[in-house]
């Protein structure tokens, strides 16, 4: 997978079009790693799914308020 992945990339800029990423994690931490590894392989433009990331730290923000 990651080969054809690679072979994609090179012939998007070989077209030359733009190569464009999706995110999708579970937190930030998570998020910026991948981020910084498609760019890495050369993504033009990164695009982040946040939903995860905001709902997994705003149930995180919830249940240690409950824990007190």
């Amino acid at each position: 997978v990651q080969d054809a992945l690679d072979r994609m990339i090179r012939a998007a800029k070989a077209a030359p079009l733009p190569v464009i990423a999706p995110v999708f994690a579970p937190d930030l931490a998570e998020a910026r790693r991948q981020c910084a590894a498609w760019r890495e392989r050369g993504a033009d433009l990164v695009l982040v799914g946040t939903d995860k990331i905001i709902l997994s730290e705003a149930m995180a923000r919830d249940t240690d308020a409950a824990r007190g």
